[in-house]
């Protein structure tokens, strides 16, 4: 594939985005279709393929698809703009259209001979597809001379000759003229030919839904392997999912660190300064998840297409991305904390459990990133992410009272995960700590500031030199104290396993919405298979022939009444078949005429029942 693809030579180059330099264009291009051919399908759909690209890779690439189309089995449909005369001379059959109209439909080597026929012969040294473009596009030539060639072509298929144009399109012969009996008719080979049997067994087993079915023949742990190593390579190379924020962290703890400097001072002036930097390191590190939402929403395409080819499970996908998530979350919170306890001078027994509440919260707003990264568009899914991160920051108990919310707002405060990444950190700051200067308890023996008549109801008294309103405490729970007095946020209480509770839930709840929505676009994307298809190639008069309206309804949206309806009519339609091909068998037709009968008529159409 790579040596058909001309991609030998950047083999081991990165496909790149837009923060690496990668392939180009047309070689990204090449590469798509490359990969949908590694998986040998059925049916390959491609949207321009040769748009792009110079006339060279244009060639080989139309050959590398005539080659799988003939290798494989391929049915490879294409949509062409303005194909050379090389490209065109691959395809086997074109279906030409102007306003949604057909103007032809046949093999690519008669189309020529078409023109001719409607007195539109192609000049010497033209391109056909060139010069039928041209003559179709109501843009550039006259509408009168457009419509003339629609109305050619509808001439042609309401007429006789349509019978012997759809028989050559699919290699078989037309019945004679007149004289000849039904035996020797070359039509009985479709009657004879498997397919037409095989059809008609396997109509009513196809799947209803085709795309959402798994890795074929790839077992879930292997599936789960090899997931794991491409997000593991995707670690490592994109610098946009972990290495970028791993930066940030560190500028962002050293720049709020450098500012509150003199917090490292365990006095009472500094007290509110060193929690207010832990208060905009907590609130502002799950800010960055904006940056993989950008990443995820630019990959969401990608995801979706593999997802609906059945390359692997959406389950696997979110699994693999959460386990590589959770120790990523650790070094990311390792990255913001280090430079705060290093410079802001805070005492490092409290490492470790800072370390796992900030690690939790920013998996929970990482959760929150992806999940929004599957809304409409990318501005929609920053939009969400950037409002729901501000309601928790603003609700979190330190800038607005809980008890000056209204209900059903004020349950926002104690559901989204700021107020508990706050409050958790909090305790783990000011918990089991050495005291802090410039307080002490009342009547403390060797302190004189400290005998007073009336002792307060916090327990302690502060230097005379200390303002009242920095007066905050010695120990850790008198701290606490002095802040829940002022911030309901705050409080002496140990809810760390309920504040690690609660943010792990928010992180599961929008872990499942985002395999859920997962889930919905694969649905959404896939193709339901009818249990009669339509005839694709008959499109008369631009118009085609559609199953009934109930056979086009989705299986699982069928009431019991319209299952038995629907059943009824297809074994109506299976008895009206099989009667034409005992008509066709018994020799019944209209040889005086030398016209088609009926049967035959039906022979014709229901050969190419259940071809997609």
């Amino acid at each position: 594939l790579l040596l058909a693809l001309g991609l030998e030579s950047c083999q081991d180059t990165r496909v790149g985005n837009a923060l690496i330099k990668g392939l180009s264009g047309g070689q990204k291009r090449r590469l798509s279709i490359g990969l949908a051919l590694a998986k040998k399908p059925a049916v390959l759909l491609c949207d321009e393929p040769t748009s792009g690209l110079d006339a060279a890779s244009a060639a080989a690439v139309m050959r590398l698809l005539k080659e799988a189309s003939e290798r494989l089995g391929t049915a490879v449909v294409c949509t062409l703009h303005q194909p050379s005369p090389s490209v065109f001379a691959r395809l086997d059959l074109a279906l030409v259209l102007s306003g949604g109209r057909p103007a032809y439909y046949g093999a690519v080597c008669e189309l020529s001979s078409f023109l001719s026929s409607v007195g539109r012969p192609v000049p010497q040294h033209t391109s056909v597809a060139d010069f039928m473009l041209d003559a179709v596009n109501a843009d550039f030539a006259s509408r009168e001379e457009v419509d003339a060639l629609l109305a050619a072509w509808d001439s042609l298929c309401l007429g006789e000759q349509w019978h012997e144009h759809s028989l050559r399109l699919r290699g078989l012969s037309l019945p004679p003229s007149s004289g000849a009996s039904t035996s020797s008719f070359e039509v009985a080979e479709i009657v004879r030919d498997s397919s037409l049997q095989s059809h008609l067994q396997t109509i009513n087993t196809l799947p209803a839904v085709v795309g959402h079915q798994g890795a074929q023949g790839v077992g879930a742990g292997r599936a789960l392997l090899v997931l794991m190593r491409r997000h593991s390579l995707l670690v490592l190379r994109d610098p946009a999912l972990y290495l970028a924020r791993i930066i940030s962290f560190l500028l962002l703890g050293s720049f709020f660190a450098g500012l509150y400097v003199d917090s490292r001072s365990r006095v009472q002036e500094q007290l509110f300064n060193r929690e207010f930097l832990q208060w905009w390191i907590s609130n502002l590190a799950p800010a960055f998840g904006v940056l993989p939402l950008l990443g995820a929403a630019m990959d969401a395409p990608t995801v979706r297409r593999e997802l609906r080819s059945g390359m692997y499970n959406p389950s696997a996908y979110a699994l693999v991305r959460m386990l590589i998530q959770l120790p990523m979350m650790f070094v990311l919170a390792a990255a913001s904390l280090t430079p705060v306890f290093a410079i802001g001078g805070w005492h490092w027994s409290a490492f470790p459990l800072h370390m796992v509440v900030t690690a939790a919260t920013l998996w929970a707003f990482e959760s929150l990133s992806q999940a929004c990264s599957l809304l409409a568009h990318p501005v929609i899914g920053l939009l969400a992410f950037v409002n729901i991160w501000f309601t928790s920051l603003l609700m979190n108990g330190f800038l607005l009272p809980a008890a000056n919310i209204i209900w059903p707002f004020r349950i926002l405060t104690y559901v989204l995960p700021l107020r508990w990444s706050v409050r958790a950190n909090a305790y783990t700051l000011f918990h089991d700590t050495p005291l802090y200067d410039g307080a002490a308890s009342c009547n403390t023996t060797g302190l004189s500031w400290s005998d007073v008549a009336t002792c307060p109801d916090s327990g302690f008294v502060c230097e005379p030199a200390v303002a009242r309103q920095l007066c905050w405490g010695q120990t850790g729970a008198q701290i606490l104290d002095s802040l829940a007095a002022t911030f309901d946020v705050y409080g002496t209480n140990d809810v760390l396993a309920l504040a690690l509770g609660i943010i792990c839930a928010n992180a599961t709840l929008l872990q499942l919405l985002h395999l859920h929505k997962l889930r919905a676009s694969v649905r959404a994307g896939a193709t339901e298979l009818p249990k009669v298809a339509s005839d694709p190639l008959d499109v008369r008069a631009g118009k085609r022939m559609v199953p009934p309206a109930t056979v086009r309804r989705s299986v699982t949206k069928r009431s019991l009444t319209e299952r038995s309806a629907l059943r009824a009519e297809e074994n109506g339609f299976r008895a009206e078949l099989q009667r034409a091909i005992n008509a066709i068998r018994n020799g019944v037709s209209d040889t005086g005429s030398g016209k088609p009968t009926k049967s035959y008529e039906w022979v014709q159409a229901m050969s190419r029942v259940g071809g997609v």
